[in-house]
């Protein structure tokens, strides 16, 4: 399947034959999305393209609290041509391909205090990368080898290239949120999720949670997690406000459809809660 026909497609930013759906049309940029808009789901860990020669996602299933998910994982060519990995998820024989074609992976970046379970699978896969936590993993997985604990600034390797806060704050869930500068991508863990109608294999557990419970229904918002309860609500909002006088006018989420126009709107609105709380 990843024969050297796709490997040359991947490099050249040409996306594989089948995609997940994505919110939104095309965007005014210099770099711009081409995966196409579509109600199909990309196969589980298949790669594809979503900036050319830029960025690139692959999709990976989760099963959480009896309800099947998926989650996203997104790649990312800096400069220097090093790949840096957001939310690494699982890895098969046929991913690790397509990711050496692109080029090498020198960071592992776990975003957030629930999407850690999967960097082992890299870590053993590319003994030579470097792993970045966001605080809180280091305690919720002391046997999780790492390098460094993300914070409110980038670290070296990407320092001037990605743009990052720590957000914290909530009493069940943390992350670090980063901001592509080229391509004026906000890559987010779980501070938004975008769930619906079109949103393609959604089982019914969920959509009952969603619609029913959380109000979550094709409202694009924060994680269920997110939402119950709060330590430091001005530590929340600095962030989100940090977040926002950032330049970016697409959205990558770990969970759910992809944002591609009015993304600084949407965000405004799903966060509008904590932003307008006194």
């Amino acid at each position: 399947m990843f024969g050297d026909e796709l490997e040359k497609r991947l490099v050249a930013g040409i996306p594989a034959q089948r995609y997940c759906h994505i919110a939104g049309g095309s965007v005014p940029s210099t770099y711009t999305p081409i995966v196409p808009i579509s109600n199909k789901t990309l196969p589980m860990l298949e790669l594809a393209c979503f900036v050319e020669q830029r960025i690139w996602f692959y999709n990976y299933p989760v099963r959480f609290f009896l309800m099947d998910i998926s989650a996203r994982t997104t790649i990312i060519r800096l400069d220097d041509g090093g790949l840096w990995v957001h939310s690494p998820g699982p890895l098969s024989p046929e991913l690790v391909s397509a990711l050496n074609a692109l080029g090498p992976v020198r960071y592992l970046v776990a975003p957030g205090n629930f999407h850690y379970l999967h960097v082992r699978d890299f870590q053993k896969a590319y003994p030579n990368a470097v792993t970045f936590l966001c605080p809180g993993i280091d305690k919720k997985a002391p046997n999780l080898p790492f390098h460094e604990l993300l914070g409110h600034t980038a670290p070296k390797a990407w320092r001037g290239q990605i743009d990052q806060v720590h957000v914290r704050g909530a009493k069940h869930m943390t992350e670090v949120a980063f901001c592509h500068r080229d391509t004026k991508t906000l890559i987010l863990t779980d501070l938004i999720e975008n769930i619906g109608s079109d949103t393609p294999d959604v089982d019914w557990k969920l959509r009952f949670w969603w619609k029913r419970i959380f109000h979550m229904w094709n409202t694009p918002k924060p994680a269920p997690e997110y939402q119950l309860g709060t330590q430091d609500r001005d530590a929340i909002r600095a962030a989100l406000q940090q977040i926002l006088s950032w330049d970016f006018d697409r959205i990558m989420l770990a969970h759910g459809d992809l944002i591609l126009d009015d993304a600084k709107e949407i965000a405004c609105q799903a966060w509008s809660q904590v932003l307008s709380d006194p």
